[in-house]
């Protein structure tokens, strides 16, 4: 147990210097936290903009396959009927 009358100067300095250097070290990381916190916000606020990018582009990718396919099915069905129906009439000119 802690016995204030047996302490010596040289311990009451160092607990002294012991405990100003834990109470700076808290001090010094609250300040620095505010300093740091914009950066911190700045980071959220880009991956939230990211994810909406991101999202964009699933949706768009999603178009585009719906597009390439229905693409597909025009090329292969409907402008072979066309191509076929041209066909007779070039061959009775």
């Amino acid at each position: 147990m802690l016995n204030p009358s047996q302490l010596t100067i040289g311990e009451l300095s160092s607990a002294v210097k012991d405990y100003g250097i834990f109470i700076t070290v808290v001090i010094v990381g609250w300040k620095s936290r505010s300093a740091i916190q914009p950066c911190i916000d700045f980071v959220k606020k880009v991956s939230a903009f990211i994810d909406k990018v991101d999202a964009r582009f699933e949706r768009a990718d999603k178009h585009m396959s719906l597009m390439e396919a229905n693409m597909g099915t025009l090329l292969n069905n409907h402008l072979a009927h066309l191509k076929s129906d041209a066909e007779p009439a070039e061959k009775s000119e």
